[in-house]
C-alpha cells in the first residue's frame, strides 16, 4: 500500500492550523504521519496539537524565522517518509475522502504533480490553476491595466473556464500551491522548492520542473480541498497596490521568475 505523508505549511494562525488538523484526522483517509512545518514560530504549536489529538503521527518543525512557503515546505518533506508527499495550506480543510482521491490520481506514473481542485466554504469551485505567465500578467492582476481591453485578454488567457474541468483529471499549465501531491522520487528528481522564491511563483517554478521530465501537471477535479484563502496581497487603490508588501513580493518573485526562465 502506498504511504502518505502530509506537509503543512503554517505562519501564525494557530486557530486555522487546528481547524485544519482536525479535519484531517476526522477525514477517512489513510495518512502515515502528518507534519506541521511552522515558519516564524512565536509559541509552541505542540500544547494546541496535544489538545486536539495524541496521534504519534503529529509532528511539528519549528522555524524560528519567517523562512518563506517554499523553504518551510522543504523542511517538512525532509523529514517525510511516506511514498507520496501531499502538501496543503493550513487554511485549507479537508472534504471527504479528497486525499485519496488526490494520491490515487498518481497512479497513472505519466502524472508528476497532482494538485486539488479547490473550493470555497459553500463548496464552490476556486481557482486550482492557471496557465503560465506572461510578461503582463501580474499588472493585469494587480493594477488598472487589467481594466483596460489588452489587460482584460490577458486575465481571460491566464485563468482556465470552467468548461476545462471536464473528467476527473484535467491537464493544466501549473496548479496552486495550496494543495497537491508528489510521489516522492519526482520532488528528489527535481530537487524541491527553489529556494530562492520567498512567497509567490515557488508552485508555478515546481510545476514547470515537472513538466520538464515530461511529466504531466494536472487537477484531480475529485479531490476538493476547501481553502479559505486571505487577502492580505490584494489592496483597493493604487497606493496600497504599490505599498501593500504581499503585494511587492509577488512582483519581486515575478522577476526572479522571469530572469530564470529567459
Amino acid at each position: 500500500m502506498t504511504s502518505v505523508s502530509i506537509v503543512i505549511s503554517h505562519y501564525r494562525q494557530p486557530e486555522v492550523l487546528e481547524a485544519c488538523l482536525v479535519s484531517l484526522l476526522e477525514s477517512p483517509d489513510v495518512l502515515d504521519e502528518i507534519i506541521v512545518s511552522d515558519s516564524g514560530t512565536i509559541d509552541s504549536l505542540q500544547p494546541m496539537i496535544t489538545a486536539i489529538s495524541s496521534d504519534p503521527r503529529l509532528k511539528v518543525i519549528a522555524n524560528t524565522e519567517n523562512i518563506g512557503y517554499g523553504r518551510a515546505i522543504n523542511a517538512g518533506v525532509e523529514q517525510a517518509t511516506s511514498d507520496v508527499i501531499v502538501c496543503i495550506n493550513a487554511d485549507t480543510r479537508i472534504v471527504a475522502s479528497a486525499i485519496s482521491t488526490l494520491v490515487a490520481t498518481l497512479d497513472d506514473e505519466s502524472i508528476g504533480l497532482a494538485g486539488a481542485q479547490l473550493v470555497d466554504a459553500d463548496g464552490h469551485p476556486r481557482d486550482s490553476a492557471f496557465r503560465f505567465h506572461r510578461w503582463d500578467t501580474i499588472a493585469a492582476r494587480r493594477t488598472p491595466y487589467g481594466k483596460t481591453t489588452r489587460g482584460k485578454a490577458e486575465l481571460e488567457r491566464f485563468r482556465y473556464d470552467s468548461a476545462h474541468f471536464v473528467g476527473d483529471v484535467v491537464d493544466v499549465d501549473w496548479v496552486v500551491g495550496a494543495a497537491w501531491a508528489m510521489r516522492r522520487t519526482t520532488w528528489d528528481a527535481i530537487g524541491g522548492f527553489d529556494p530562492q522564491f520567498f512567497m509567490y511563483f515557488e508552485d508555478v517554478d515546481l510545476s514547470r520542473r515537472v513538466r520538464m521530465t515530461n511529466k504531466r501537471v494536472v487537477v484531480a477535479t475529485k479531490a476538493l480541498i476547501r481553502h479559505d484563502e486571505g487577502g492580505a496581497s490584494r489592496a483597493a487603490t493604487l497606493r496600497q497596490q504599490i505599498t501593500n508588501p504581499m503585494t511587492r513580493a509577488h512582483v519581486e518573485s515575478a522577476a526572479k521568475y522571469f530572469w530564470k526562465w529567459r
